[in-house]
């Protein structure tokens, strides 16, 4: 009960002071296929890279989980869960 106290108070300065659109920007504009640096820019917390950048992805069971075009497979290179994978385009 002690650390409600000092953490609810802490939360709402935060959201006053700006802090709750801050956090909010990564779930409201970051999508799936949208440039990343880390796992959590992104909604899903799943930022793979390919040879055109970092990009936001999100973890899949099939490929119809996945945006149009877009594969579930287990990315190349990494212990991830399968992940839906764009396209490579050059």
């Amino acid at each position: 009960m002690y650390y409600l106290k000092k953490f609810i108070p802490l939360v709402v300065l935060a959201a006053v002071l700006g802090g709750g659109g801050y956090y909010g920007y990564f779930y409201v504009l970051k999508k799936d296929g949208v440039s990343c640096e880390r796992d959590i820019h992104c909604p899903h917390r799943t930022c793979l890279n390919d040879p055109a950048g970092y990009y936001c992805s999100k973890p899949c069971a099939q490929d119809s989980d996945c945006l149009e075009g877009w594969r579930c497979l287990r990315p190349p290179g990494t212990a991830r869960p399968r992940s839906c994978v764009r396209p490579l385009t050059m």
